[in-house]
């Protein structure tokens, strides 16, 4: 695992709120995780310029806002 993704799973250990059942933790870790890994590609695409891409990543995955592109 390379160290951006390390960074990643550092952050989403650190989000999950404490008091939380097993079951309840592995979600809320699980969600996080996903949630950093997509904004982090977005963001990615947003360097290199396609901020389209970058929104249409983010609204796939349900996660920020959208938005409308005009054609």
């Amino acid at each position: 695992m390379n160290k951006n993704l390390k960074l990643l799973v550092e952050r989403a250990r650190g989000s999950v709120p404490p008091g939380l059942t097993t079951e309840q933790w592995i979600d809320y870790y699980n969600q996080s995780f996903a949630e950093l890994i997509v904004n982090e590609c977005a963001a990615q695409c947003e360097v290199a310029g396609d901020v389209v891409i970058a929104d249409q990543m983010r609204h796939w995955f349900g996660i920020g806002h959208y938005r409308e592109q005009n054609s």
